[in-house]
């Protein structure tokens, strides 16, 4: 789709693919709710080990499931707690620097920002209120 929209675009498996790197951000909208936990798990260490900083959102909710919603594709789904969630956040090496759960029109989303470690939090917070910051997913969090 996006190199029909003219971008460059380089595939990734972030499974079995080095993620290269360093990167200033790992970011990643709607993206980790199509791994399963053990998969996450390998997805947030490879993460940590190329960027300094981490964005993603993933679904709340128990379970899995399968859904074909927005595209006429199967899709498999992980819903996550927010402790479990933070747990694996914190086991594969990153801070939870902020952590929101928004409801949208069809389910509720876990909003995750956190630096590879804790020095970068100066870098968090001038992120937080740059404007290109507030053009994305995690404008909630800037009402606080």
């Amino acid at each position: 789709m996006m190199r029909a929209d003219g971008f460059e675009v380089d595939r990734l498996n972030a499974l079995t693919d080095d993620f290269g790197g360093p990167y200033d951000l790992v970011f990643a909208d709607a993206v980790f709710l199509h791994f399963d936990r053990a998969q996450l798990r390998t997805v947030l260490e490879k993460a940590h080990k190329a960027a300094g900083l981490i964005a993603f959102t993933t679904r709340a909710g128990d379970g899995a499931e399968w859904t074909h919603r927005f595209l006429d594709l199967p899709r498999h789904v992980t819903l996550w707690q927010e402790q479990p969630l933070r747990a694996l956040v914190a086991e594969t090496g990153w801070t939870v620097e902020h952590f929101r759960t928004n409801s949208a029109t069809t389910s509720d989303w876990h909003h995750v920002l956190g630096p590879a470690n804790v020095r970068l939090h100066s870098v968090v917070t001038q992120l937080m209120c740059g404007p290109v910051w507030r053009l994305a997913h995690f404008e909630p969090w800037l009402a606080n």
